[in-house]
């Protein structure tokens, strides 16, 4: 896979939370990721900010009021949504060698779930 592209990295991640990646919501979760990897540092490679862009989104206010307002849906059923996104990303970044990347994902997520 020498020209990684974001949006399949992007499907990777969704893809094992939807199982229909022309779903609405993976549609829309996967159009959102691409977004915020593009804006990613330019070193990083593509795989790398998608993960960390799927990790993230949960925490991103406006990508939350996106998720809630293009499904129809409160913004707690888009934060349960971007949730599994997050839990999936930091499995596909194990299952890629990214350890440390996995590990603050799963740091941040325990922290996040803690709550204020």
């Amino acid at each position: 896979m020498f020209f990684e592209r974001r949006r399949v990295w992007a499907v990777r991640v969704v893809g094992r939370v939807r199982e229909d990646i022309r779903s609405e919501e993976a549609t829309l979760a996967i159009d959102l990721i691409v977004r915020v990897a593009k804006r990613a540092p330019s070193g990083l490679p593509n795989r790398d900010a998608v993960i960390i862009a799927a990790i993230y989104m949960l925490e991103n206010q406006t990508a939350v009021s996106k998720v809630a307002e293009g499904l129809d849906v409160n913004p707690r059923a888009a934060e349960v949504f971007l949730d599994r996104v997050r839990r999936e990303a930091i499995e596909v970044a194990k299952e890629e060698g990214l350890q440390k990347i996995a590990e603050r994902g799963r740091r941040d997520r325990m922290r996040h779930l803690a709550g204020p």
